[in-house]
């Protein structure tokens, strides 16, 4: 067993850490540890449910291995990761959880379609497109392989199950990102002023 000590440097952290919708955002200026809680709670959830799949992403993949992917190896003992291939951006952890490492700058919708995560962390999602967001949102949850163990489903009778009785992962889609204008699409979805 790892423990992994959790602190945060700030309220918002903490309550994006411990957010349970779906859809999250971040938002605040340069340095307030957006990318350390968003690696953070990512780890927390691949290390607790077996074979978890989640999405690493950003505009640029040189970006995202310089930043995002940095601040998750720093957090996340090298002792549970079994396989890392950066060129064709996986990371295994010991325990058959995923990460898969997505640049946003050339893709095109109809791969994103073919996706199966059960979540998607997305840093500096002010850099991208609105129909790449929407693409995102609808893979959210697809991969039906990861597994809630048994102690949590014991320990919360009340666990959530789909059709079939089976204990459903908590997935989502979660936006970290820097303040931009009110008519940026992750205004006009997220912030409690706009009017959509």
């Amino acid at each position: 067993m790892i423990n992994i000590n959790i602190s945060f440097a700030n309220e918002p952290q903490r309550a994006f850490y411990f957010a349970t919708e779906r859809n999250q955002v971040f938002s605040g200026a340069f340095n307030n540890g957006k990318t350390f809680v968003g690696c953070l709670k990512a780890l927390t959830l691949l290390l607790t449910f077996p074979n978890y799949r989640m999405i690493f992403a950003r505009q640029t993949y040189t970006d995202l291995k310089r930043t995002t992917l940095q601040s998750f190896l720093k957090m996340c003992p090298s002792e549970l990761i079994t396989t890392f291939n950066v060129q064709d951006g996986i990371l295994e952890l010991r325990n058959g959880s995923l990460i898969y490492l997505m640049h946003l700058d050339n893709i095109d919708e109809n791969s994103l379609r073919g996706i199966e995560p059960n979540s998607i962390l997305v840093d500096q999602a002010e850099e991208s497109e609105e129909k790449v967001y929407d693409v995102l949102d609808a893979r959210i949850g697809r991969w039906d392989g990861a597994i809630v163990p048994s102690e949590l489903r014991e320990a919360y009778h009340d666990w959530p199950t789909d059709r079939w009785n089976k204990p459903i992962v908590p997935s989502y889609l979660m936006l970290l990102t820097n303040p931009d204008t009110q008519f940026h699409y992750i205004y006009r979805k997220y912030h409690p002023e706009s009017p959509e």
